[in-house]
């Protein structure tokens, strides 16, 4: 066979692909919403009331809401395959908001148009008052405000006090918008230097698509105390991108800026990003790893965090004896590995649960050309929701003999 002949061969595979994939397409004639005892129907003429069954009962989440997490529209032509896996991650991502007890999306033929489909979601309203809290101080607040994604915390304690507010999908539209302010006090008058910290935080976004999102914080610090006056600004665009491959498998991906505008001499602070994937083969197994990696101003220690509305950098720390200077460079690269048991649910009442997640874990990085490690195990006490507090104890210890325990109030990457 000549060159000429394979050419041709592989350009008649690929127009018959796509004539196939094209042939395999559908059609989106409606989305239908079924929200406790209401039920909606999304047509290309626009969203309507097709049957309600509710006598006086309130609509706790509006359908508008509930479409907020799928790319699905009327009139959109897809593929069978990828409409199946959208309705697949539509349900997770549903599921995953913390505002339903329970979600399914399923595709429903046409019985007299078989290249249409209409996606059927069919969701339980949730709790929505929220509980949590970290080391010595709690958090009291609700979700789903006007049956939207709207979100206020209030937080009160002995090192943490303050507000949070939260509004995505604002007024029906792809728009993020939210605000927070903490005070680290009064416990921090009594540290050493008997300095004390005021945190404000602004954040404007959108989201592009159901699973992505793209913000910019603006974050103002204020440290007053004896002797001491510090005043810190930064703006810290990110981009976030969440898939759902399946109910066993989901990953994370996140970029972040971090600029310093009042600093003339250092404008620019740390780039830095991260991708983590989970993949729970068993019911009592998840497998988790994380990879990333920074320029600029870097650190991998717990102090090292900073304040953002984007918690992805959270869990990127070295868990060993190593103190903060040792972890802090100009360049870096990371990489974490989790296996976690995932113990059986307690159960405080029917809305409180609470889960014991004992884990083994290797912390590995590079910075500034110097390997940095940690070993080691610990155990997670998970809330979710409506409580939504995580505690996360751990012991690790690196090459050299030096161990640390850790705590935090994350759940982990």
């Amino acid at each position: 066979m000549n060159k000429k002949t394979v050419l041709k061969v592989i350009f008649l595979i690929l127009v018959c692909g796509k004539i196939f994939a094209e042939s395999n397409k559908v059609q989106i004639s409606q989305v239908k919403i079924v929200i406790d005892d209401y039920e909606f129907s999304w047509k290309e003429d626009g969203l309507s009331v097709e049957n309600e069954n509710n006598g006086n009962r309130k609509l706790r989440l509006l359908p508008e809401t509930v479409l907020s997490f799928t790319n699905l529209k009327p009139g959109k032509s897809i593929s069978l395959k990828n409409l199946e896996r959208e309705v697949c991650e539509t349900e997770l991502r549903i599921r995953a908001s913390g505002l339903v007890y329970s979600a399914k999306a399923v595709i429903v033929p046409a019985r007299k148009n078989p290249e249409k489909r209409t996606v059927l979601i069919t969701v339980k309203s949730g709790f929505f008052p929220r509980f949590g809290g970290g080391g010595y101080y709690g958090v009291y607040g609700r979700a789903g405000l006007s049956g939207k994604r709207m979100e206020v915390l209030g937080y009160a304690g002995w090192n943490v006090n303050g507000a949070a507010w939260k509004y995505e999908n604002a007024f029906d539209t792809p728009l993020i918008l939210g605000t927070s302010f903490f005070w680290d006090g009064p416990a921090a008058f009594l540290e050493d230097g008997n300095n004390s910290t005021v945190k404000v935080l602004g954040t404007a976004g959108c989201f592009l698509g159901a699973g992505n999102r793209l913000c910019v914080d603006v974050n103002a610090d204020y440290s007053f105390g004896k002797n001491f006056e510090e005043e810190k600004f930064f703006i810290k665009p990110y981009l976030k991108c969440e898939k759902y491959f399946s109910e066993i498998m989901w990953s994370e991906f996140c970029t972040q800026v971090i600029l310093n505008p009042i600093d003339n001499e250092n404008y620019f602070k740390s780039l830095d990003s991260i991708c983590s994937v989970n993949w729970t083969p068993v019911s009592f197994l998840t497998l988790a790893a994380s990879a990333g990696g920074g320029i600029g101003n870097c650190n991998l220690s717990e102090k090292g965090k900073g304040f953002s509305s984007n918690n992805c950098f959270s869990n990127m720390v070295i868990r060993s004896g190593y103190n903060e200077e040792d972890l802090s460079g100009s360049n870096y690269l990371y990489s974490a590995f989790e296996t976690r048991w995932n113990a059986k649910m307690v159960s405080f009442s029917s809305v409180i649960k609470m889960e014991l997640q004992p884990f083994a874990f290797l912390d590995l990085a590079i910075i500034e050309g110097e390997m940095k490690e940690a070993v080691g195990g610990g155990i997670r006490i998970l809330f979710d929701n409506p409580v939504f507090a995580y505690f996360t104890f751990c012991y690790g210890m690196n090459f050299m003999g030096k161990g640390k325990f850790t705590f935090v109030a994350t759940k982990g990457f």
